[in-house]
């Protein structure tokens, strides 16, 4: 009998390219996250094997108004990065997210084939946060636990966004099976 949590998908399930859909007010420390827009999300590609989803946020453009999309960097171009683990196997996945240097971030987001999870920070939160994955996010090849590299990379297409005070937003892809 299969866990509440192991997927059923017969079909490796991958997410269209795109940032989430971060704003920001100018001067200011005021972050918003678009979730929904007028363009329903959709398969862009109707294949059995390979249906490519493309979600409401991807369609959203720069708000009018005070606030604009928000810069975006990438986890190679600053210092303090961000490190995951995959853990689990067929029954049970989830993704620990630590980070390293002295900045703790605000929050954490997971951007998953299914959609997206966001953890808010405490202030003596100490490393890892955990993601729990469910359904197509929880798509893997083994019953290794943890997950060993290998090249099927089941969770190649999630990214990890982080909010730290003095940088801004920092994005991580999650393109093996740990990052340490």
């Amino acid at each position: 009998m299969f866990s509440p949590t192991r997927t059923h998908a017969t079909w490796k399930p991958r997410v269209d390219e795109g940032d989430l859909a971060f704003f920001q007010a100018p001067d200011s420390a005021w972050y918003a996250l678009g979730l929904c827009s007028e363009h329903a999300g959709g398969y862009k590609e109707d294949s059995e094997r390979s249906k490519l989803f493309s979600p409401d946020y991807l369609a959203m453009c720069d708000a009018s108004g005070p606030i604009c999309r928000a810069d975006i960097a990438s986890a190679d171009e600053v210092h303090p990065a961000l490190r995951y683990r995959i853990v689990g196997g067929f029954e049970h996945n989830a993704i620990e997210v630590s980070w390293t240097g002295h900045t703790r971030p605000r929050l954490i987001a997971l951007k998953t084939f299914t959609g997206i999870q966001v953890k808010y920070l405490q202030p003596d939160k100490r490393p890892p946060v955990v993601f729990a994955l469910a359904d197509e996010d929880a798509y893997c090849y083994c019953d290794e636990s943890p997950c060993k590299q290998c090249s099927f990379n089941c969770k190649s297409g999630f990214a990890l966004y982080a909010l730290f005070d003095d940088i801004g937003i920092v994005r991580t892809d999650i393109d093996r099976i740990s990052k340490d």
